[in-house]
């Protein structure tokens, strides 16, 4: 349920700043007296990042242990909480936009994600009398998707030895299984928007 709210907000956040990119009353607030706090509008509220998809691609299957115990891979990778991600815009200028926010990051027994803080910008420009032209970049810094290792009890044969959780019972050796940790950063962010007005 509360996935689907903050979906639902998100889609309203975005119409939202769709619709104040291109309102110059808002655009020009600085320029009217109002403070900097009065000129930041938040643009994005969402629990779907792109790493949090990620992670739960790797609560899919298991496998069976040597005493013919079945291991379910969505008990070490389902957290209490998914990353959610928090925007806002502050307009600068009638053409400019400072973009900021966070991340709270996102916790399972097996894998972790970074807290991480989003910065960028938007520049909009009229490129015709009834067109106009936004670009929209940001990056985050921080975020990153870690997986977590093992410890497998191999018998007489390995004995007790590190391993990536999900390879443990395949015929890769564990050390081999280390270099399939998962890893991921959240990446950048490149947008650009065409508007023509009949």
């Amino acid at each position: 349920m509360l996935q689907v709210l903050l979906r639902y907000l998100r889609l309203t956040v975005i119409l939202f700043v769709s619709n104040f990119i291109h309102t110059s009353g808002i655009a020009q607030s600085l320029y009217q007296g109002h403070s900097i706090i009065e000129s930041t509008h938040l643009i994005e509220l969402a629990q779907d990042t792109v790493t949090s998809l990620k992670a739960r691609e790797l609560r899919t299957g298991g496998f069976e242990t040597a005493t013919g115990t079945y291991i379910d891979f969505s008990r070490w990778y389902s957290p209490d909480w998914y990353d959610t991600r928090i925007s806002w815009m502050t307009q600068i200028t009638p053409k400019f936009g400072f973009i900021w926010g966070i991340s709270t990051g996102e916790q399972a027994e097996k894998y972790s994600i970074d807290p991480g803080l989003r910065l960028g910008f938007i520049y909009q420009t009229n490129i015709g009398k009834n067109s106009t032209v936004a670009f929209t970049a940001s990056t985050y810094v921080g975020g990153e998707l870690r997986e977590r290792t093992c410890q497998a009890d191999y018998g007489e044969i390995g004995g007790v030895q590190e391993v990536n959780c999900r390879l443990a019972a395949t015929t890769l050796a564990p050390a081999e299984t280390l270099d399939y940790l998962t890893y991921s950063k959240p990446g950048d962010v490149w947008q650009i928007t065409y508007k023509f007005n009949f």
